[in-house]
């Protein structure tokens, strides 16, 4: 087989050809402004994030020092086992006429909306009751606490009479009436009341209450008419 090798001038005209050639399809790019831009949008969405990292951590502290407070100034109330064992009962809220501490706590709950928790009287997402002031003063935030662990958030909004007046002939003792056995007395509308025509905890109102002994209760050491003073 012949090879035949063209001249080295043929050569050297191909090599910068090929070379003209090549470097006319080189496409040089050189960095755009987009990719500082989006540089600069990872890093504010970066900043944003641990900005919103440092508030949840702050808002989580906060609600540690809130719950160490309302624990130092907390009351816990441990009823005896024989009493609490006797359901509830109630007051029609809005056909009775207060006056004193009970009409501040009134006042309060009907400039908030007069609001109503399946007919149960409720401000700052608590029920108002009325209970003897073993538990507290009027105004005062109470959690009592049923035996299976059910916490029911309260407003103490009247103080069970412990002694015998022209109004309740039949006062509770320390505890609540019928001997202690009724310890909370929520304050409730009429009308649904009727509906249901027994108390809290029975006959579909509040069933998971019914049966249960009210075994303790915790003043959070919070009053609603002290806080509305401030």
């Amino acid at each position: 087989m012949n090879f035949k090798l063209k001249s080295s001038a043929t050569n050297l005209n191909h090599i910068k050809q090929y070379k003209n050639t090549s470097s006319s399809k080189v496409n040089y790019q050189y960095p755009s402004e987009n990719i500082y831009d989006e540089d600069e949008f990872t890093k504010n969405s970066f900043s944003d994030k641990l900005e919103n990292s440092m508030e949840k951590v702050k808002e989580q502290i906060q609600q540690k020092l809130d719950e160490k407070k309302a624990l130092e100034n907390s009351t816990i109330i441990n009823i005896p086992e024989e009493m609490g064992n006797g359901g509830y009962t109630v007051t029609v809220y809005q056909e009775q006429a207060w006056a004193y501490d009970q009409k501040e706590v009134y006042d309060l709950w009907e400039s908030a909306g007069a609001n109503w928790d399946n007919g149960i009287a409720v401000y700052d997402d608590r029920y108002l009751i009325a209970c003897t002031s073993t538990f507290g003063n009027v105004g005062d935030k109470v959690d009592f606490y049923l035996e299976d662990g059910t916490k029911i958030p309260c407003i103490i909004a009247d103080i069970k009479s412990q002694e015998v007046v022209p109004w309740d002939t039949n006062p509770a003792n320390e505890w609540g009436h019928k001997n202690g056995a009724n310890i909370l007395e929520f304050e409730v509308l009429g009308e649904t009341f009727r509906e249901y025509g027994d108390n809290p905890g029975l006959n579909g109102w509040f069933d998971e209450w019914g049966g249960q002994r009210v075994v303790s209760a915790t003043n959070l050491g919070e009053n609603i008419i002290k806080e509305s003073n401030i």
